[in-house]
């Protein structure tokens, strides 16, 4: 029976059998007498399964199997020799030089609109006033 088996994990983990119990959300009473016989809910398999990620799914709905998953080593793959995209650095440092010109150019451009701004306007002025031998 899955309670069974819930207590059973309990002792492997070193937990308290009503700890282990609070902490699916199920009251350790549901787990003596008579109530044993009782069927667990499936929100409480699903936090004893979130709570110990380790369990055996399979065992402990079922009784077959290991009790824990068996622990592989993640595969780590070795660091490649050389880097992925060839000339990445290169062609980033290319784009960079070229980004700092264009910025350098806008800047003079920047001025050089600005001071014709200038321009106009006084021009604009000197129309706008009445000539002085009129």
């Amino acid at each position: 029976m899955i309670k069974e088996r819930i207590l059973q994990i309990a002792k492997k983990k070193g937990v308290a059998n009503r700890k282990i119990c609070q902490k699916i959300g199920l009251a350790y009473g549901g787990f003596t007498g008579e109530n044993k016989k009782r069927p667990v809910n499936s929100d409480a398999i699903a936090n004893l399964l979130a709570e110990y990620p380790d369990v055996n799914p399979r065992w402990l709905l079922t009784g077959q199997g290991s009790m824990l998953r068996e622990q592989s080593a993640p595969e780590v793959a070795p660091p490649p020799s050389e880097p992925a995209f060839p000339g990445f650095i290169e062609e980033i440092k290319s784009l960079s030089v070229k980004v700092g010109r264009l910025e350098a150019e806008n800047e003079h451009l920047r001025t050089a609109i600005e001071a014709k701004q200038r321009e106009i306007e006084a021009q604009a002025k000197r129309d706008r006033s009445p000539a002085k031998g009129d």
